[in-house]
């Protein structure tokens, strides 16, 4: 009789990509192929923005289409970056040099820099008395090359960084430079009450207009703003990002290469690991309950970070404001490469 036979039981799938499950590693049900995948991207730190507005559907015909969907999934149903332990990185394994107690108190250096050179910018918005005034030409050269001064001082507290050759530096700097920038403009804009505009160092801004009804160089300007704001600011914004943690994102931009083919620095990959340490011991610390999924999410802002930066390398060759011509020498060094 049908009551007598057996229940079928429900056959479990990976939580991610309904998959064949391979065990639950690191905090859900998942397969050999997402376990993988989940530590190589949480272990370095480098997954591409995603280009459909993070609404990919995740299954296992379509796990490899996206990368950062896959992770933002892997983050829902549970996998805990904390799970991943140093042993099961890829690769031969060597020394640690560097101590995530020293990676800490350089941190905590970089923040009081930090601080200091957002003093010193304020004290160049009361000087030229540029508050809340749409930015020119001017602005922008002025706040590039204040970006790139203060982003290679930043640089230089990496020994290995001011080890490198000038060719070397710049290639670093060319990336590093501009993401710098557009963090502490994202940051400063998630901090600001005043919808409709990308705040610049120096206080003033891009407007971000209703495109139907404007043309030429204020609706290119304006889409650019727009992108801006919607890749990064929001999502600082929705995050409540602190200044050390905004320290933490400029550093991580800087120790994780997206051209490790062109220039590799082992050192770097060391203080890397340090420096994601230091930031799961704090974001634990801050926030017990929610802290591995915060800090999946502030690795998934590095590739909302250099996505950014590409477009504004796009932009200098479209845009009146931020043409390359109009950089003073010091920033040309960098950008144009």
């Amino acid at each position: 009789m049908t009551s007598s036979e057996p229940s079928e039981t429900p056959q479990k799938r990976c939580l991610v990509c309904g998959g064949t499950p391979n065990g639950s590693r690191y905090g859900a049900l998942a397969c050999l192929g997402c376990i993988v995948f989940f530590r190589r991207a949480i272990s370095n730190a480098n997954v591409k923005n995603c280009d459909n507005n993070s609404n990919c559907k995740i299954g296992f015909e379509t796990k490899n289409c996206c990368r950062s969907c896959r992770l933002q999934k892997c983050l829902q149903v549970g996998m805990n970056p904390k799970a991943i332990q140093h042993r099961d990185l890829i690769g031969p394994r060597k020394p640690v040099k560097v101590e995530p107690e020293t990676q800490k108190s350089k941190l905590h250096h970089l923040l009081e820099l930090q601080r200091k050179q957002w003093s010193r910018n304020q004290k160049h918005q009361a000087q030229t008395g540029s508050f809340k005034k749409q930015a020119d030409s001017d602005d922008v050269r002025f706040v590039m090359s204040l970006g790139f001064q203060n982003a290679l001082s930043w640089a230089n507290h990496f020994e290995t960084f001011t080890k490198l050759s000038e060719d070397q530096k710049a290639l670093v700097m060319s990336e590093f430079g501009i993401a710098f920038i557009l963090i502490e403009q994202a940051f400063k804009t998630a901090e600001d009450t005043e919808e409709g505009c990308w705040i610049l160092q120096n206080d003033t801004f891009l407007e971000i207009s209703d495109t139907r009804n404007v043309q030429g160089q204020k609706r290119i300007n304006s889409e650019f703003a727009d992108f801006l704001f919607k890749t990064l600011s929001e999502p600082i914004r929705s995050l409540q990002l602190d200044k050390f943690e905004c320290v933490v994102l400029k550093t991580m931009v800087l120790l994780s290469q997206s051209f490790p083919s062109q220039l590799y620095l082992p050192r770097f990959e060391e203080n890397r690991k340090n420096c994601m340490k230091t930031l799961m011991k704090y974001e634990l610390r801050k926030f017990p309950e929610t802290g591995s999924q915060r800090f999946g999410e502030i690795i998934l802002l590095l590739s909302s970070v250099r996505c950014a930066v590409k477009q504004l390398y796009n932009h200098t060759k479209r845009s009146d404001l931020f043409n390359v011509n109009n950089y003073d020498a010091f920033t040309r060094k960098y950008i144009v490469t």
